[in-house]
């Protein structure tokens, strides 16, 4: 399938969403990039996509399902450092700051923008709270 398609998911095409849902996943330099923009045929699994770009197009899914629920496995983990703040700010921040958002992170940096953290260790609940209770905790190691 296209890459629009692979976005798209089956829900139908309208431009302004869309375009912003490519914006805000930053993969607005990937159509340019890309021979045929989003029209580019995408190989089994999106074997001609890097992991990085992949994540974008699963992110500008996500973001067009417009679901009031997002579940997200360290999203950010496959993107540089650029492209995951314009993600985090434009995304996380922005475009669904109405919604649910479930963020599973590795990065201790971006903890101090969330409501409630929870800090695990192999299964367990360490720490259940917000940010500014969480930085006197012994186990983080934060700013």
């Amino acid at each position: 399938a296209t890459l629009r398609e692979n976005i798209l998911m089956g829900n139908k095409y309208e431009k302004k969403h869309y375009d912003k849902c490519v914006k805000y996943s930053g993969l607005v330099d990937d159509l340019e990039i890309l021979n045929n923009g989003d029209q580019t045929i995408i190989g089994d699994r999106g074997i001609n996509l890097s992991g990085g770009q992949k994540t974008r197009v699963a992110l500008a899914r996500a973001l067009y399902s417009n679901s009031q629920l997002f579940l997200l496995d360290d999203p950010l983990s496959a993107l540089d450092v650029n492209v995951g703040d314009h993600v985090f700010r434009k995304a996380f921040c922005g475009f669904l700051k109405h919604k649910t958002r479930v963020i599973i992170t590795h990065n201790l940096g971006y903890l101090k923008f969330f409501d409630r953290i929870i800090f695990m260790d192999q299964g367990r609940i360490l720490f259940n709270g917000p940010f500014d209770q969480l930085k006197d905790k012994s186990f983080y190691i934060g700013e």
